[in-house]
């Protein structure tokens, strides 16, 4: 996404928002959508701008919908603020337009002081408590939400593995066919985060987790929701541990979605998903780096090096 177009499209976006400090605009995420950061009645809140091209309307009312429910069992994620004209979405200079409140907390990582076991059982709490209240929820529209094949990014992205690479197109449908094959044992199928990692959520102790970023949700196996969170401690020497918290922390709620043993092959579904999405971000010329990062993912997915 250009940030310069982005820029522009933002300032026009904090007019449509009431109590907006208007000349504070700060970048601070970039990937399909930019994010920035902005004072609104003088808290931090953030406006996520996707491309119009990239997410279809019904796209982000359906995500705006699934956290209005989660928020209505009592979930903690980070609701958006209506605007002006008391609209959840705006088009804006081509792009939607999300406004955010920030979710209370810290972000976790493995050098802070909160990586310990009471951190990753609130981190698995906070996962059952989302796949409890998500049995409810039926997502308003027809779109991709309500099945995960159906995804943009996976479509395209298999549609180029298809066309100009035999051995990871072969190695992709094996995943796909294997997956509908142990469909039974997969478990749950609900409306999930789908990337529920601690880039896309604070902790706050005592209070626990707060989601946010949930542009990726969609009908899944909850059993995936789980896979995605692991995905990220793969290189942690005690990561055996730490998934070892972090169920136990999903039973105090709910138990498990699926039968445990299932989730190497969704860990593999992940990345997948993960190979498709550079793809789509990196285009059609991407720089030696962003080609070292593909091949990378590549060979990971060929050789099964999921875990």
């Amino acid at each position: 996404m250009d940030y310069g177009t982005a820029y522009e499209a933002a300032y026009s976006a904090l007019e449509l928002w009431p109590g907006t400090c208007q000349g504070l605009v700060i970048p601070v995420g970039k990937s399909a959508s930019s994010v920035f950061g902005v004072r609104v009645d003088g808290a931090t809140h953030f406006l996520r701008l996707t491309n119009q091209s990239f997410r279809k309307l019904d796209d982000a009312t359906d995500e705006v919908a699934f956290l209005s429910h989660l928020h209505a069992h009592g979930v903690r994620v980070a609701m958006p603020v209506a605007s002006i004209r008391g609209r959840n979405v705006e088009e804006v200079g081509g792009y939607r337009a999300v406004m955010f409140r920030r979710a209370p907390g810290f972000r976790v990582t493995a050098k802070g002081p909160y990586w310990d076991q009471a951190f990753f059982r609130a981190w698995g709490r906070a996962l059952a408590l989302q796949h409890e209240a998500a049995r409810s929820f039926d997502n308003p529209s027809l779109g991709w939400r309500r099945d995960w094949r159906r995804e943009p990014v996976l479509v395209d992205g298999l549609a180029k593995i298809r066309a100009t690479d035999q051995q990871l197109a072969q190695t992709a449908e094996t995943i796909l066919a294997t997956l509908e094959a142990q469909a039974s044992v997969l478990g749950e199928v609900a409306t999930a985060h789908n990337d529920m990692a601690p880039q896309n959520f604070r902790y706050k102790p005592g209070d626990g987790v707060t989601a946010f970023d949930f542009d990726n949700c969609c009908r899944h196996w909850l059993l995936h929701d789980i896979a995605v969170s692991l995905s990220v401690l793969r290189l942690w020497p005690e990561r055996e541990q730490l998934v070892q918290w972090l169920f136990e922390g999903y039973r105090d709620v709910r138990p498990f979605p699926g039968d445990p043993v299932s989730i190497r092959l969704l860990l593999r579904l992940r990345l997948l998903y993960v190979y498709c999405d550079r793809l789509y971000s990196f285009g059609a010329a991407p720089v030696p780096e962003q080609a070292n990062i593909l091949s990378a993912f590549r060979d990971r997915l060929i050789c099964d090096d999921v875990w």
